[in-house]
């Protein structure tokens, strides 16, 4: 039966005529090349993991990571990535690949999820230094020697042109340092970005996934800046409710598994809807998940992503999902219009239903849109869906 789509505006239509027409695309963005997903990415140490996880990370014979058979040995290849393989002890001075010994890691959580859904082959170019300022990813900084020196040759190991996903967190240097977070924006994309570019690692058509430090170190917006500067191919996972350890200093290492398997991986396998950069179109949150009986699904909090207190902006919040069996879909649309201490101004509600054999009973509360509580709770009806939810500012923010 062919999809239909109910929509209220044009800017509504438009976002769900592109949810319905590629929904199965983009929940099997990693089957279309034969040859598997290749993965990147860079950041210091709560990318490279710091601390062990609680929960036994198992070895997936189908992910691969650029390392050498011990640290400091110089013998690059793509191998098992075993996460909790002993290689010794990696450089101070920054080093490429898993740390291992059990230590959590977003880039191979995310690996080994995508790995399983698409049953195909992933490979991970991983790099990085610990304490270390943005200025360490600039020309001739030590992580754009690691990246220069590697990139290519595991690139043409995997026999790929460019990496697919590159996964960016770091800045908790920067944020101790009160770095103004546009002036770090725009060094991401001048120095992180454009020097894996001449590296070859990343292109035009790389997507790119910014994941927030952890939120001890401050409401820095450094990384929801650095989305905004990067633009289209770029989308920000917040991280505020993340378990951190004692100090505060890092995330729990259960936490960088749940980050990449939670977060990165179905921001991958699902896709990003980012319509423009600057505040106009940014998405600035994304959900994604698995209900399996009917309830309602607690969406998140983006308190202080939206503006200071007192000014007024628009969002337009998307909901696709699908059942397991694939014979149902939905599709919501609304725009929500709000104050920032919390208050909902108004809110256009526009639904779409794109339905093979029903699907029903789905809807949408906006509950303190902005403020400290949950802003949003979503109703699912009975049965197994898989969910994805997605935040854009579709306007700039007025203060009023």
């Amino acid at each position: 039966m062919a999809k239909q789509v109910i929509a209220v505006g044009n800017t509504g239509t438009q976002m769900v005529d592109r949810l319905a027409n590629n929904f199965d695309e983009l929940y099997s963005r990693g089957d279309q090349n034969p040859l598997g997903t290749f993965m990147s990415g860079s950041g210091q140490s709560n990318f490279l993991g710091f601390n062990i996880a609680a929960t036994a990370m198992v070895t997936n014979p189908q992910v691969f990571d650029w390392q050498e058979s011990a640290f400091g040995v110089d013998d690059f290849a793509f191998r098992v990535a075993n996460p909790n393989a002993d290689r010794g002890t990696p450089s101070a001075n920054g080093f490429i690949g898993m740390r291992g010994i059990g230590r959590g890691s977003i880039l191979w959580a995310a690996a080994d999820a995508v790995q399983k859904h698409t049953q195909k082959p992933v490979y991970m170019f991983q790099y990085g230094r610990g304490a270390s300022p943005i200025e360490s990813w600039a020309s001739g900084g030590l992580c754009d020697v690691l990246v220069q020196a590697e990139a290519a040759a595991a690139l043409a190991a995997a026999g790929f042109a460019k990496a697919d996903h590159f996964v960016w967190c770091q800045g908790e240097t920067d944020a101790s340092l009160n770095t103004p977070s546009s002036s770090y924006a725009g060094s991401v994309v001048s120095g992180t970005i454009t020097r894996a570019e001449v590296a070859g690692l990343i292109g035009s058509e790389t997507k790119i996934c910014v994941v927030d430090i952890p939120v001890s170190w401050g409401r820095w917006s450094g990384a929801l800046e650095a989305v905004k500067f990067i633009g289209r191919r770029a989308s920000y996972i917040d991280t505020l409710d993340r378990p951190v350890d004692g100090n505060g200093d890092h995330y729990l290492g259960d936490t960088y598994n749940a980050i990449g398997r939670e977060d990165v991986a179905k921001n991958v396998l699902f896709g990003t809807a980012n319509t423009g950069s600057n505040g106009r179109g940014t998405q600035i949150y994304t959900t994604n998940a698995r209900i399996a009986s009917a309830g309602t699904m607690d969406c998140g909090v983006i308190d202080g992503k939206l503006g200071a207190g007192g000014s007024m902006g628009a969002a337009l919040i998307t909901v696709a999902a699908r059942n397991a069996a694939k014979s149902a879909y939905y599709h919501g649309v609304w725009r929500v219009f709000y104050m920032t201490d919390g208050t909902a101004v108004a809110i256009a509600a526009g639904t779409a239903l794109v339905s093979e054999s029903g699907a029903a009973g789905f809807a949408m509360a906006i509950i303190n849109f902005g403020g400290i509580a949950g802003f949003m709770q979503l109703s699912v009806p009975t049965g197994d869906w898989t969910v994805c939810v997605t935040v854009h500012l579709d306007t700039p923010k007025v203060a009023v």
